[in-house]
């Protein structure tokens, strides 16, 4: 932790608009209540529980963080495991990290998205851009015992395997869908089967026979 107060001493040196902004967002944390509020809006109550407490303990002031809206992909990811929409304040992780295997996966990943958040578009430019992971960044990003750890994960092969894998459980899960209707669509045809058949009429002769 001393590492950070030595970092946002020298960023504030810089920045004098990010003290004031830390100052105004300076109060108590958010009600059980706008939590609730937050969840109904989209959030997913996992992730938001996650990043708030990750809010609290490594940037306590920024209680204005807790508004962002954290939810799973809708659609398949291939390169990105996380996404920061500063303008929109929306936190989308990728659904293939959704399974419980991948729980420690979570947590570093999102305090990577919170440093983010934290910066907002007080990052340094090059000829390329904005430096979304400059220096200050990885200031900030080290301070997570896992971060190191994510990185590795990822090298090694890690997101590349949970990619194949929930390409995998959803193919099955289409296969096993298809197999069922198919399976309704012919008890349907040989219910409809059934009940066409003619009923049972009597012939003139039985009608007149006696």
């Amino acid at each position: 932790m001393r590492q950070l107060a030595l970092f946002f001493a020298k960023y504030l040196k810089k920045n004098d608009s990010l003290l004031g902004q830390l100052d105004h967002h300076k109060k108590k944390l958010p009600k059980r209540k706008e939590i609730k509020s937050l969840q109904q809006k989209g959030c997913d109550s996992e992730l938001l529980e996650i990043w708030i407490n990750l809010r609290v303990k490594y940037f306590p002031l920024r209680v204005d963080l807790d508004s962002y809206h954290l939810k799973w992909s809708s659609r398949g990811h291939k390169r990105t495991l996380a996404t920061c929409n500063l303008t929109s304040r929306t936190i989308i992780v990728a659904r293939e990290l959704k399974s419980q295997e991948y729980n420690k996966v979570i947590e570093p990943l999102l305090y990577h998205e919170l440093c983010h958040a934290v910066l907002g578009h007080a990052v340094p430019k090059t000829a390329r851009g904005k430096s979304w992971h400059g220096r200050d960044f990885k200031i900030l990003e080290s301070l997570h015992p896992d971060s190191m750890w994510l990185d590795q994960w990822i090298k090694q092969g890690g997101w590349s395997r949970a990619i194949k894998s929930d390409r995998a459980k959803r193919a099955w899960q289409e296969r096993k869908k298809r197999r069922n209707l198919e399976t309704s669509d012919l008890r349907d045809d040989k219910n409809l089967r059934f009940s066409q058949k003619p009923l049972y009429t009597p012939s003139a002769k039985t009608l007149f026979t006696g």
